[in-house]
């Protein structure tokens, strides 16, 4: 176990004492490649607090502008939480979207731009036997555990889940040799042996979903894309949809969106992501043998008024700060009522009544989470 002392107050200095340094890697295990993949990752980590200092979770930065996924629960119902990213940044975070069966959620640093962001590079699920490093934050600080795969277990979404040989202290992010992320964990139960994680392929699936209020297309880029050629052939579009509103063709290869080269759906959904609120994105594809510049444009939230949306889906009055102003007789049963405060439409965060919109036109029956007062209320749709 490592740690840093109580004085040291980022990760980057925890990762540059090369005296710990050396006790990362157990019997056996090579010192050198996880020291340098504990340095690589550590400007990326980030720890979120509330305002009183209670740790509420782990997690690593995805983009510059300041994503970020991390390994934490109910995040929509704490006041303004607060992150301490490595580099020795803090700022606060707001939600976008939330996943409790996965105990993960993303959220976005604001007020930060140029973050360093972790490798995000691995795409598969490690195989047993494969040596890892689990970073944390425990009470007196960052930690570093040097850990192995004990298992893969099948799942029913072909990912499965991993089987670490320790119990994790804390939420943890899950690097190889490489520094690249593959898995993450919420700390291992009381009096457990090992510590069950996320691979890679659930982390990403969950990122790609968790995009699409932010980046406004619920059904993604209306696209069937295959990684060949240096970029994502265009195989087959849908109509109508965001890709052929911008121009891309059938058999164009997307080589980048933004600045950023794209080499499966992933990418493009972060990179997506990094424009924030651009109303158009630039596209760059090959198409036979020539670079074309495309722009992408950010569809309308619904297709009919906010408040029709919300009242016909939820039977529900919202003002704009998403305060239940008036319940339409014959609703359809949210148990909601006249006060509440909505902060979730199903995983996603929402904080203007066209977010909820959004939401509600793509799942109509969704559920979601609700304040009374402090207390946290679990929406329910009859369907």
């Amino acid at each position: 176990m490592i740690r840093r002392d109580k004085g040291e107050r980022d990760w980057a200095r925890f990762c540059a004492s090369v005296g710990v340094a050396l006790l990362l890697a157990g019997p056996g295990r090579a010192d050198a490649p996880f020291v340098a993949a504990v340095a690589k990752t550590a400007p990326a980590l980030l720890q979120l607090s509330d305002e009183g200092g209670a740790a509420l979770g782990t997690g690593v930065v995805l983009t510059r502008a300041g994503l970020a996924l991390v390994v934490a629960r109910r995040l929509t119902t704490r006041a303004a939480p607060v992150a301490a990213v490595g580099d020795g940044r803090t700022a606060r975070v707001e939600v976008v979207a939330e996943f409790d069966e996965a105990g993960l959620a993303l959220v976005r640093v604001r007020a930060a731009q140029g973050l360093p962001t972790a490798d995000v590079s691995a795409r598969g699920t490690p195989p047993a036997g494969t040596p890892l490093v689990a970073l944390t934050v425990v009470d007196e600080g960052p930690v570093a555990l040097a850990c192995l795969v004990a298992a893969v277990v099948p799942g029913p979404d072909d990912k499965g889940t991993l089987r670490l040989d320790r119990p994790l202290p804390g939420p943890a992010v899950l690097v190889d040799e490489t520094g690249a992320v593959v898995g993450a964990s919420e700390a291992a139960p009381a009096g457990a042996v090992l510590t069950t994680a996320h691979p890679a392929p659930a982390l990403f699936d969950l990122i790609e979903r968790g995009l699409a209020l932010e980046t406004r297309l619920p059904d993604g880029f209306g696209a069937r894309l295959i990684p060949r050629d240096g970029g994502l052939f265009v195989d087959k579009l849908a109509y109508p949809s965001a890709a052929v509103s911008s121009g891309v063709t059938r058999r164009d290869v997307i080589v980048a969106v933004g600045l950023w080269p794209v080499r499966d759906t992933l990418d493009v959904w972060l990179a997506l992501a990094e424009q924030g609120d651009a109303k158009s994105v630039p596209v760059k594809v090959r198409r036979a043998g020539a670079d074309k510049l495309l722009f992408l444009k950010r569809p309308p939230a619904t297709t009919g008024t906010v408040s029709s949306v919300i009242q016909a889906r939820w039977g529900v009055v919202l003002d704009d700060g998403l305060v239940v102003t008036a319940l339409a007789p014959g609703g359809p049963g949210t148990g909601l009522r006249v006060g509440d405060r909505v902060v979730r439409a199903g995983v996603y965060a929402v904080r203007r009544p066209d977010d909820v919109a959004f939401v509600l036109s793509a799942q109509p029956t969704v559920a979601g989470l609700a304040l009374r007062g402090t207390t946290p209320v679990v929406l329910s749709v009859d369907k």
